[in-house]
C-alpha cells in the first residue's frame, strides 16, 4: 500500500519509520473523510424520509430517529473495525494469528469481541421488535445484580443506549446488559391515588364529585372514577382513584390527579383527611 511513498524516501530504519508514521496518518485522514461522508449521505437519506415521517406521526418520527442512530453507529463502527485491521498489517501484526493465538492477548480480544458481538445484535433485535423509540419513556431491566433504570430514551445506538432519568441525569448502558423492557409509552397508563374523606361521607357522593372532574386532555384519555374503598382508618376513609393517563405522562399526572381530586372533593363541601 501506498508504495510511492517507499521510493520517494527510500530505505533505512529511520525512513521506514516515518514511512509508516506517515502511512498511518494518510490512512487516519482517509478515515476521518469516509466516516463525514458517510454520515453526510445519511443525512441526505434521511432528510427526505423524515419530512415524510413528520407528515405521518409522531411515532413515526422518533422510529426514524433510532435508525438513524443506529445507521451512524454502524458506519462508525465499520470503518473504525477497517481501519484498525489495516493499521495493524501495515505495522507488520498478522491480524489473523492475533486473534487465533492462545495467549492472554489473544484471549483478552476474543472475549472483549464476544461482548461486542453481543452488545450489537442485542441492539439490533431491539430496533427489529420496536420494544422502544428515542424519546419514550421506559423501565430497563438490567442483568442481575443491576439497578432498574426509568428515564426517557435520549439516543440509541448499535452498542450502546442512553437514557435520561428522573433527575436529568444522562446514564449509558450497554445494549447486552438490557434483559427486560417496560415501556411506558405504548397505550393509556393507568394512574391511581389514595383520597381520604370522612366516615360519614357516602361513598356514592364521592363517586359523584370525581366523575365530575374535568381533567387535562394532554395529561389524561378518559375520565376519573373511584375503584373502591381502600382502607378503613377510625373517622376516616380512604377511596382510591384512577384515571387513564396519556402515555409517559405517567408521574406528571398522578400529581395532577390527586390536585384535581382534592380541589373537586373540596368544592363539593368533601372535607379532606
Amino acid at each position: 500500500m501506498l508504495s510511492w511513498l517507499e521510493k520517494l524516501m527510500g530505505s533505512g530504519p529511520w525512513t521506514d519509520a516515518a514511512a509508516l508514521g506517515l502511512k498511518l496518518l494518510l490512512m487516519l485522514l482517509l478515515y476521518v473523510g469516509l466516516r463525514w461522508l458517510g454520515l453526510r449521505c445519511l443525512r441526505a437519506v434521511m432528510r427526505p424520509l423524515a419530512a415524510r415521517a413528520a407528515r405521518e406521526s409522531e411515532a413515526a418520527v422518533t422510529r426514524l430517529r433510532t435508525l438513524e442512530g443506529l445507521a451512524r453507529s454502524a458506519i462508525t463502527y465499520v470503518l473504525l473495525i477497517v481501519f484498525a485491521i489495516t493499521a495493524l498489517n501495515e505495522a507488520g501484526i498478522n491480524v489473523a494469528t492475533l486473534l487465533a493465538g492462545a495467549g492472554l492477548a489473544g484471549l483478552a480480544i476474543s472475549f472483549g469481541a464476544q461482548r461486542l458481538v453481543r452488545d450489537v445484535l442485542t441492539g439490533f433485535f431491539l430496533l427489529l421488535e420496536d420494544q422502544f423509540r428515542v424519546g419514550e419513556m421506559v423501565t430497563l431491566i438490567g442483568s442481575p445484580g443491576m439497578p432498574q433504570l426509568t428515564g426517557t430514551i435520549h439516543d440509541m445506538g448499535l452498542r450502546v443506549t442512553r437514557l435520561l432519568d428522573s433527575a436529568g441525569k444522562l446514564v449509558t448502558l450497554a445494549n447486552g446488559d438490557i434483559a427486560g423492557v417496560v415501556n411506558h409509552s405504548r397505550g393509556p397508563v393507568i394512574t391511581a391515588v389514595e383520597i381520604g374523606v370522612p366516615a360519614d361521607v357516602p361513598l356514592e357522593r364521592v363517586e359523584a364529585a370525581i366523575e365530575a372532574l374535568e381533567l387535562p386532555a394532554g395529561s389524561f384519555a378518559g375520565p376519573a372514577r373511584v375503584e373502591g374503598v381502600a382502607a378503613l382508618d377510625g373517622n376516616r376513609t380512604s377511596v382510591r382513584v384512577s384515571a387513564p393517563a396519556q402515555p409517559g405522562r405517567g408521574p406528571d399526572a398522578e400529581l395532577t390527579l390527586r390536585r384535581a381530586a382534592a380541589e373537586g372533593l373540596r368544592s363539593a363541601g368533601i372535607e379532606i383527611r
